[in-house]
């Protein structure tokens, strides 16, 4: 746990240059940095998040809890994560919750070169754009939840590369606005860039919001997909895979 620090200019909680950073089930929460990167300050260096599920089960945790998360960090840009002079950031079975920040407030690519993957995330009630690029980058967006933010995903350099497939961006004030083609295999985007705008029908369990209802079109959506859930639930539960960050259970059948 890393809380409640305050950079005056970048780094809140973590700064990290001409080097790596691995942060397992860690938590950044409250952090601040005046210009850039609330949680963590990346430059020319490459950084992963994520968690380990043996030292931690995301199901054992209280209601929209997880063993890997961000929460709660500001900055001018990217309230949590913010990378720059060709970096790699590599996220993935984690939450970014309540980060605030105009541009970027879960994440902030600046560099031309950066790469970004996400991965099996949740990205919700973020303030401002959630996902942020100004730069020639690549972004590779998997399996993800982008719910109740401000701002979506913004990418606005045309020069950027994407990969994006199983995601659901669905109930943000705002939703997708991209320079690059995005394709969106088996994704749900509510103004229609990046996925089919289909309702995705979520629904609140006792893990907490962004799931999905048994009538969901998001359930067996997708050939393939990654071998568990932001949960730790196995991939997939029915036919195929579910798109989002979160799998259903099958449908009981009475006998």
């Amino acid at each position: 746990l890393i809380a409640n620090n305050t950079a005056a200019q970048y780094g809140g909680a973590l700064y990290v240059e001409n080097g790596t950073a691995q942060l397992t089930n860690a938590h950044l929460h409250n952090n601040d940095a005046g210009a850039a990167g609330g949680a963590l300050f990346l430059s020319n260096g490459e950084a992963s998040i994520g968690d380990d599920p043996v030292a931690c089960a995301n199901a054992a945790l209280p209601q929209n809890t997880y063993c890997s998360e961000l929460r709660g960090n500001s900055a001018a840009t990217g309230g949590a994560l913010y990378t720059d002079q060709a970096s790699r950031l590599s996220v993935e079975n984690t939450a970014l919750i309540a980060n605030i920040s105009p541009l970027g407030s879960a994440v902030a690519a600046t560099g031309n070169g950066d790469i970004l993957e996400i991965t099996n995330s949740l990205l919700a009630l973020n303030a401002g754009k959630a996902l942020y690029a100004n730069a020639d980058i690549f972004l590779d967006l998997v399996h993800s939840t982008l719910a109740a933010n401000e701002w979506a995903i913004d990418i606005d350099d045309n020069g950027a590369g994407a990969s994006f497939s199983n995601n659901i961006i669905w109930n943000n004030d705002f939703g997708v606005e991209s320079e690059v083609p995005l394709g969106g295999d088996c994704s749900f985007s509510q103004n229609g860039i990046g996925g089919d705008m289909v309702d995705p029908l979520f629904t609140t369990t006792p893990r907490g919001p962004y799931r999905l209802q048994p009538a969901s079109p998001a359930i067996d959506a997708c050939a393939a997909g990654v071998s568990h859930d932001l949960d730790g639930a196995p991939r997939p539960q029915g036919v195929q895979y579910d798109s989002g960050a979160f799998e259903s259970p099958p449908a009981l059948t009475l006998l």
